[in-house]
């Protein structure tokens, strides 16, 4: 059961990932609309990661 879980929120997950790449990818307004929450996005998961320093408040 869990392993059916994972496999099924990773395949979830990339089909977003991909459906969401490839409209910013192709489509300016949603690269306006979309870009900046998938951006702050990609930076917390890899300051969670360790990869990147957490950004500071100003």
């Amino acid at each position: 059961m869990s392993v059916q879980r994972v496999l099924i929120g990773c395949a979830g997950g990339a089909d977003t990932g991909i459906l969401l790449g490839g409209l910013v990818g192709l489509s300016r307004p949603a690269r306006l609309l979309i870009g900046p929450t998938l951006q702050v996005l990609r930076g917390r998961a890899l300051a969670g990661m360790g990869v990147v320093a957490p950004a500071r408040p100003r």
